[in-house]
């Protein structure tokens, strides 16, 4: 049952996490913004993740008056890349949330990054999995590790190519391309929830945040922008009302591992998205992603 946002703000405004560590990719903006900024109210240390080093600023500067007693800090890095992800962990001595927003809104066809994954997936799905995978033994380390990743949980369809074209470059469309991320999401991190080595430790999430007052769309023509910019002022919350809602799971003390959560807009549960052959199609798709991190890993030591 989906819950209010008086409620949830109810309910949370006495969690108080101080002394932890939250790592929010793709928050210098948007709806990753909006959730750095009650992470930070919830006196959680914050590191933001982004590319635009003037927004990071302006959010850290947010955090800071949320509490004062915070570390927050930007990194800028090309979230593109799944090379810029391998080895981050190191520089991070403690993670016990990581949140994974980042994301790019356009009508381009498929458009590879210089290491052969399309644009929208790499920062949708494969680049968030390497995040993952990056700082799993940090979050296994924590006493009561989360991850998110917001994207489309409970409203994406399933992908049946994914075995002949699983990185879409014979069927690639706009809705594919949301289709895909969104598919893959809800596999992969059940598999991860469903790891020995996880599944008593770290909590998985996928959520889908709706409609939101921000500048996501930005990179799409002069009409479709028109078209969106009603729509979110009439339709959409505010980028801190989503990060209230979006943080229940992360503020919530009754969480417990073993299974993916999978949440909607207003924090309660998301439909689970049908799949005839889930266990075959949850452990290809684990498979080949693991081959594309090995193949962009085997040209950084060519």
């Amino acid at each position: 049952m989906s819950q209010t946002l008086a409620s949830i703000s109810a309910k949370n405004k006495n969690s108080f996490f101080k002394g932890q560590h939250a790592i929010v990719v793709g928050g210098s903006s948007g709806i990753g913004a909006g959730i750095a900024v009650r992470l930070a109210k919830a006196q959680f240390d914050v590191t933001i993740i982004g590319r635009n080093e003037s927004r990071g600023a302006e959010v850290v500067n947010e955090m800071k008056l949320q509490n004062s007693d915070g570390v927050y800090s930007f990194v800028s890095l090309d979230c593109h890349l799944l090379s810029n992800i391998f080895g981050l962990s190191s520089k991070f001595p403690r993670v016990d949330r990581l949140v994974l927003s980042q994301g790019v809104g356009t009508l381009q066809g498929r458009t590879e990054t210089p290491e052969g994954i399309d644009q929208k997936l790499a920062l949708h799905y494969y680049g968030r999995m390497a995040f993952i995978e990056e700082f799993a033994g940090k979050l296994r380390e924590s006493s009561g590790p989360r991850v998110l990743s917001v994207l489309s949980a409970g409203i994406h369809s399933p992908y049946k190519d994914y075995k002949t074209d699983p990185e879409l470059k014979s069927h690639y469309s706009l809705r594919n391309a949301a289709d895909i991320a969104g598919f893959y999401t809800d596999l992969a991190l059940e598999h991860l929830a469903e790891d020995p080595l996880n599944k008593d430790k770290i909590v998985f999430a996928h959520s889908s945040p709706g409609v939101v007052d921000t500048n996501w769309g930005h990179g799409m023509p002069l009409l479709v922008r028109g078209l969106l910019y009603p729509l979110k002022k009439i339709a959409g919350k505010s980028r801190d009302d989503c990060g209230e809602f979006m943080c229940d799971f992360l503020l919530d003390k009754d969480v417990t591992p073993g299974e993916l959560k999978l949440i909607n807009q207003y924090g309660g549960p998301a439909k689970v998205c049908a799949v005839s052959d889930r266990e075959e199609a949850k452990s290809f798709v684990w498979k080949h992603t693991l081959e594309v991190f090995e193949r962009v890993r085997s040209t950084l030591s060519n």
